[in-house]
């Protein structure tokens, strides 16, 4: 039977209370096509992927791409509307922008697309000033303020004024309490160019980055600098402003009490190997199937799970699955479905991302969110957690499940569902 797989799932077991208590608030800008600076190749890729990538992270986006300087504007004053809103001892506020920006006379400005931009000076009248995003997240008072900046820190204009000085993107002067992070170093151009077909060097490796558990801020964009080095042979070095203080900041916390301790492979990841669910339901449409499902599986389109995962067992009397899940590196995890027998099947595969997408379920009549072709979640915040059906799945963790289908952009990376959120993951 072609047809019959188990469910792999990755116990992250992150910190909910810490996660829970933070507002996450973001605001992202890329702008490519200039008036008359010309047309970047990705930063509308660049903003749109770090957009989703952050609202799977359970930041609140506010987002653009080609904007004007009013536009620019308008965007501006609503993130820092959000950023005063709620507990700022609570808040981690960020702001990403990629596209043209320039240095004169120590100022650092974002140039929107309509800017008519000839000489160096044009800046001060045509371009926004770094400061006024800066100044109104260290005026907010949140617990951290991230600003993340690609864009390249040379000055291609002319100068009309011989006495204009310019050499690049300065260092902020007063960012207390922030983490700034640079594409690039000063008087030097970033890549556009990432290698995917898609992203540009420095968003390419902040957007493999972001998504792995347990790192710090730090140690997030030590790797990304790491990563851009290697990739441009040591031609593009980023920069970073950290002026943070506090407790760390971890864009996906650490797991917290895993359930077994493994050694990281080359894909330096764990994962379990599960199956879950609780009341065989079968559609009218498959009427007969429920005779095929033996006990402690179930049928859901066409397919034939587990109800427990690898280290449980279902309990007939209680319908619910004792004991703990075990955990697998993602290669390991393919190997042990392969050789695991089951219910009077030994031909137990690992899903694929599509069809472990079928699993995810919302709560009644809200319908699951896509973009790009992939899931992005239950629409409202107060879902069922996990979602997933629990008549089904009674006992499924708020975890990423892994499916069989390597992310075909970053070779280290596989697909899974956070079931938490109910959105694919990298």
């Amino acid at each position: 039977m072609k047809n019959i797989f188990i469910i792999l799932v990755l116990i992250l077991a992150v910190q909910t209370q810490l996660h829970a208590s933070e507002r996450r608030i973001a605001l992202v800008i890329g702008n490519a096509k200039y008036n008359t600076m010309g047309k970047l190749a990705n930063p509308v890729n660049d903003a749109n992927d770090m957009a989703e990538a952050l609202k799977k992270l359970d930041f609140e986006v506010i987002s653009g791409t080609n904007l004007s300087k009013s536009q620019m504007s308008e965007k501006i004053r609503d993130f820092d509307k959000k950023l005063r809103e709620g507990n700022k001892q609570d808040t981690i506020g960020l702001f990403y922008y990629a596209g043209h920006g320039l240095e004169v006379q120590g100022k650092n400005y974002l140039i929107p697309t309509n800017a008519e931009m000839h000489f160096q000076e044009d800046a001060s009248d045509e371009g926004i000033p770094l400061n006024r995003v800066l100044n109104n997240l260290s005026y907010s008072n949140n617990r951290m303020n991230i600003v993340i900046l690609d864009a390249c820190r040379d000055n291609p204009l002319q100068k009309r004024d011989r006495a204009i000085s310019s050499s690049g993107w300065s260092a902020p002067t007063d960012a207390s309490g922030m983490f700034i992070a640079y594409g690039t170093a000063p008087g030097r151009t970033a890549s556009d160019l990432g290698g995917n077909g898609r992203n540009g060097l420095y968003t390419k490796h902040i957007l493999q980055n972001i998504q792995k558990p347990g790192r710090t801020l730090e140690q997030v964009f030590k790797s990304i600098r790491q990563g851009v080095l290697i990739d441009s042979d040591r031609k593009q070095k980023t920069g970073q402003y950290n002026e943070t203080i506090g407790a760390d900041f971890y864009f996906i916390p650490p797991i917290k009490n895993p359930i077994v301790s493994t050694k990281p492979n080359n894909n330096n990841q764990t994962t379990n190997i599960s199956n879950g669910l609780n009341t065989l339901i079968i559609p009218q449409s498959q009427g007969g199937r429920a005779n095929l499902a033996p006990e402690g599986t179930v049928i859901n389109k066409n397919l034939m799970w587990m109800r427990c995962s690898l280290g449980q067992t279902w309990n007939k009397g209680t319908n619910h699955c004792d004991g703990k899940a075990k955990e697998y590196q993602w290669e390991e995890s393919k190997t042990k479905a392969k050789s695991y027998s089951y219910a009077g099947h030994s031909d137990w595969r690992v899903p694929t991302i599509k069809e472990l997408e079928t699993l995810v379920y919302c709560s009644p009549g809200k319908p699951k969110v896509y973009s790009r072709g992939r899931l992005a979640g239950c629409p409202d915040k107060d879902d069922n957690r996990p979602t997933v059906d629990q008549d089904k799945f009674p006992d499924t963790k708020n975890s990423i499940f892994w499916s069989a289908s390597p992310n075909t952009s970053f070779s280290s990376d596989a697909w899974s569902v956070y079931f938490n959120y109910g959105h694919s993951y990298s």
